[in-house]
């Protein structure tokens, strides 16, 4: 799911240029969730915490560009955050990384399940709720795909009334 996102925000950015601060920096979280789902394959087969290296590979230089382009990202930004892509995309965020946390505590099914408790009961329901997260962020790249694509050929076809409604790509 998460390189299938990777690969329609590269789409977004590189091919229909459209919002490329947002849809770079909508990439490198995306990715370096995609490289933190990796890390037991990391861990086996590299070398403990590589995982953290090729995260902070992606974020750095991700976060450099964005602030040095931060007036940019504002104007794409004041857009995006308008959109029922961004909802979706939020919603999934918090899911995935705050809701599923809490949702898998060890101590809440030890409350719950008592003397019944099972760890892999626990551990299934969390990533059941990090899937319907992962879910979420999926859908709302994919409805972000779909409003850069009426961008593009909006500007394709009228380019004076793209520059009215959408921030120019520089």
């Amino acid at each position: 799911m998460l390189a299938i996102c990777c690969a329609m925000l590269i789409y977004i950015r590189q091919v229909l240029k459209v919002w490329p601060t947002v849809t770079l920096l909508l990439l490198a979280f995306v990715a370096a969730s995609l490289v933190r789902e990796q890390d037991y394959f990391l861990d086996s087969y590299v070398a403990d915490n590589t995982w953290k290296v090729l995260v902070a590979l992606i974020i750095l230089p991700t976060l450099f560009w964005v602030v040095k382009r931060r007036q940019c990202f504002l104007d794409e930004f004041a857009y995006y955050s308008n959109t029922f892509a961004f909802g979706l995309f939020t919603a999934g965020v918090l899911t995935t990384y705050i809701f599923s946390r809490l949702y898998g505590r060890q101590e809440f099914w030890q409350a719950v399940l008592e003397d019944n408790f099972v760890r892999h009961f626990k551990d299934v329901a969390e990533e059941v709720v990090e899937l319907l997260g992962y879910s979420l962020i999926l859908i709302a790249t994919l409805e972000l795909l779909l409003l850069a694509r009426r961008i593009y050929l909006t500007r394709q076809t009228s380019p004076l009334t793209s520059l009215l409604t959408y921030p120019a790509v520089n």
